[in-house]
């Protein structure tokens, strides 16, 4: 996923942008060099622990899609599958991004846009 990439004063967070939409907000680079400032960057975007559907929001307007907090990313994307152990796959900015989650998921979530708020996302590069 190409994301654009600011540092974010001295929380040691990152913030994050993708130019397709989809992807705003903060998280922690996992690299094992840092980024000496700001730029696009090529990496995988990790969802630490499970979501619960109850904060998964139909994303068909607007007016449902939740604001980030500081310390928060906001992810905007088309569900592509749920398998049956919860695991989402959600296409995001034209990548895929896998989120566990919990609690029971809507009917006919296939196939639709969502958002939700996630705490502590990750940033790996992938070396492209």
């Amino acid at each position: 996923m190409l994301l654009s990439l600011t540092r974010s004063g001295t929380s040691g967070h990152w913030v994050v942008a993708a130019a397709g939409g989809g992807v705003a907000g903060a998280v922690v680079w996992r690299g094992e060099t840092v980024p000496t400032g700001a730029g696009e960057v090529d990496a995988e975007l990790e969802v630490p622990g499970e979501v619960d559907w109850r904060t998964i929001v139909a994303a068909s307007t607007r007016a449902n899609v939740p604001s980030p907090a500081e310390d928060e990313l906001l992810l905007r994307g088309v569900v592509e599958d749920l398998d049956q152990d919860g695991v989402l796959t959600l296409r995001v900015a034209g990548s895929v991004v896998l989120i566990d989650t919990v609690g029971e998921p809507p009917l006919h979530v296939v196939g639709q846009e969502v958002a939700m708020v996630v705490h502590s996302a990750e940033l790996y590069p992938t070396g492209v």
